[in-house]
């Protein structure tokens, strides 16, 4: 399973195989082609709680299967509903024998872990059906339907979710802006040696709290609707964000009614930064988007810190906890040494 194909979030009501399609893409924040896609449900099977994303031939790999099953014990899981993805991106359809064969063994494989797996169900473009037996009172087939977004659906969207054309495009928004639209490493960020990460800004309490109040106020600007930051406060604020209590101060706002407004800015930052600046920005981006439940997310933004600065400490902490399915709640950045990570990060 790949580790970051993974969302734990606030669970959205369910209330039926439509309604449940319909949300998936949501949850992962792209729509799914060719692969499995497994559904946690708790309180009776009208909850999600995690959803999880496995291509085909990762069905076989042993420690995967063992980290999706830690993962569903991890939220409490009851029930699986397991929805297989037959189409590909490119309008291929996988064979229907394989499908069953794997949904078979799938099904098998968590209820020897002793989780019920009520239903398995087919996508095909916009029709679905079940396949095998049937444990639960959901329609044997049916269509997604246009008729405006489900309560479900409308919940998540309220949370921040969005549901992108495929991974590549979720991707893409994480990724490093072109080599001319990002901040140019002159000044401050002119690097002191090339094959070593910036070193860690030495900031007072007064020289910390003015670049806390610079980010409170981009954020508040961010919620204002200004989306662009200048180039200057841009550098400074990538910079600054060395600094751990700050960097930790930024990760707070996940708690905050500004969540969303902070992950846009951390964001932003992370792809304007120049390399070997990004990883704390990247590093934000991450916490901020797992916080929310956003593991495919949170994942891509994890991977680009620890290629940008390897051995940085709380991306390669995320990447862990989604490798072994942890929930955000699980992790606390009040409980982690973040004094300590100062020598690693």
């Amino acid at each position: 399973m790949p580790a970051d194909d993974l969302w734990t979030g606030a669970p959205p009501t369910i209330r039926g195989p439509a309604e449940l399609i319909e949300c998936v893409p949501y949850l992962l924040g792209f729509t799914p082609h060719d692969s499995l896609v497994v559904v946690g449900l708790c309180d009776r099977g009208a909850q999600v709680v995690v959803t999880a994303r496995i291509d085909w031939p990762d069905l076989a790999d042993p420690g995967g299967r063992r980290r999706l099953v830690a993962a569903l014990r991890n939220v409490g899981t009851e029930s699986v509903i397991l929805v297989a993805y037959t189409t590909s991106a490119s309008g291929a359809t996988t064979p229907g024998v394989l499908v069953r064969r794997h949904l078979r063994t799938m099904r098998k494989a968590l209820r020897g872990k002793g989780f019920e797996v009520p239903v398995a169900l087919a996508v095909d473009g916009a029709r679905w059906q079940a396949l095998g037996e049937l444990e639960s009172s959901w329609p044997r087939s049916g269509e997604l339907t246009a008729a405006g977004p489900s309560v479900a659906a409308t919940e998540l969207v309220a949370q921040g979710a969005n549901a992108l054309p495929d991974r590549e495009a979720l991707a893409d928004t994480l990724a490093p802006l072109p080599e001319g639209d990002r901040l140019r490493p002159i000044g401050p960020l002119d690097p002191a040696a090339a094959d070593a990460p910036p070193a860690m800004p030495e900031l007072s309490p007064a020289e910390r709290g003015d670049h806390l109040r610079l980010w409170q106020l981009l954020v508040q600007s961010m919620v204002g609707g200004e989306w662009e930051v200048p180039a200057a406060t841009a550098a400074t604020v990538v910079r600054a964000l060395r600094d751990l209590a700050l960097r930790d101060a930024a990760c707070s706002y996940a708690a905050l009614p500004e969540a969303a407004a902070a992950e846009t800015l951390a964001r932003h930052l992370a792809r304007r930064a120049p390399d070997r600046f990004a990883a704390p920005a990247y590093a934000v981006t991450a916490w901020l988007t797992w916080q929310r439940g956003a593991g495919v997310a949170a994942g891509i933004a994890a991977e680009h810190a620890v290629r940008d600065e390897p051995g940085y400490g709380l991306a390669g902490l995320i990447l862990t906890a989604l490798e072994h399915g942890l929930p955000p709640e699980k992790l606390d950045l009040a409980d982690y040494d973040v004094w300590g990570e100062a020598e690693a990060s």
